[in-house]
């Protein structure tokens, strides 16, 4: 659920102290550095998804612009985790950004907040990219997790739905790929 301005400003403040003996320690530095960011992002400064984001943010505020939109947040939060990715799997970023592409328009042609390891295997038979995906770590921080069955989902369906946009706004008129398996 979303935080009001009032816990957002408290969110901040415990993630920008440290606790030295009895006293709380308050970075006014980042906490001011983090407000002026969260600022520029709109209607989803409240998120927390986003605000437990926030330091990749202000270690990207080059690539910020005066007003950031819903698209340039989800950008920036995506294009910081790919480069994790890219590290920890070895993989080319970009052919970790095609796979969940790919993934999260075949998820959202089904409904789908979870896709299986056998439904995800048959993907694999039509589109070898996909693969890449099963190279991505899904524990702590990730964009993409599993359940408890092992299926994959994306961490935040707003990501899943991010993907779906980009894809479709990187390939306008073209058809979606592959069939509903």
């Amino acid at each position: 659920s979303f935080f009001d301005i009032k816990k957002v400003d408290e969110y901040l403040i415990k993630r920008f102290s440290k606790k030295i003996l009895f006293f709380k320690i308050k970075d006014e530095a980042k906490i001011e550095s983090a407000k002026n960011i969260i600022e520029k992002m709109g209607s989803l400064r409240c998120r927390p998804m986003l605000l437990a984001h926030i330091e990749e943010f202000m270690n990207n505020r080059d690539k910020l612009t005066g007003s950031m939109d819903e698209y340039e947040v989800y950008h920036i939060l995506l294009d910081n985790w790919l480069a994790r990715e890219e590290i920890k799997s070895k993989k080319p970023k970009s052919e970790l950004l095609q796979a969940c592409l790919w993934l999260a328009v075949e998820m959202q042609k089904r409904q789908a907040r979870e896709i299986s390891r056998q439904d995800l295997r048959k993907l694999v038979a039509s589109f070898p990219g996909i693969e890449k995906v099963e190279s991505i770590d899904v524990e702590g921080r990730s964009l993409l997790n599993k359940n408890a069955n092992g299926d994959f989902r994306f961490s935040h369906y707003s990501i899943q739905e991010f993907l779906v946009a980009k894809y479709i706004r990187e390939n306008p008129g073209e058809k979606l790929i592959g069939q509903i398996v």
